[in-house]
């Protein structure tokens, strides 16, 4: 039965008696019994227990795992020599300061402002 359908004839049973035929449809559907198939339960259990569930799942992790990480890790290591000879070449070395942002104004732009 379509879903529709379906729907229309459970609202119309909340407001209104529904006829025999339209309640023994209802019923039907919404009293249907689904189940797996036979031996369904027997199998999986004897997947866990021999790992064969786990392996195939694990491998396709790791191999996930690696391919995202070289994708992640290249371009973040050529960022990070960019970056390094950026500052080296526009403040002439690789200091702590030069590597955190300070200048030697900052200094001065400290005292005034805590002078206030």
């Amino acid at each position: 039965m379509k879903p529709a359908k379906l729907k229309e004839l459970l609202l119309r049973s909340l407001s209104s008696e529904l006829g025999k035929n339209d309640r023994a449809i209802l019923e039907k559907e919404l009293l249907a019994d689904y189940r797996f198939s036979e031996g369904f339960r027997d199998r999986v259990m004897k997947s866990i227990v021999t790992g064969k569930a786990f392996i195939t799942g694990e491998s396709e992790i790791l191999r996930s795992f690696d391919s995202v990480f070289i994708r992640v890790a290249i371009p973040g290591a050529a960022a990070v020599i960019i970056l390094a000879l950026s500052l080296l070449l526009s403040q002439g070395s690789l200091s702590y300061d030069t590597l955190l942002g300070i200048d030697n104004n900052v200094d001065g732009v400290l005292i005034s402002l805590l002078a206030e």
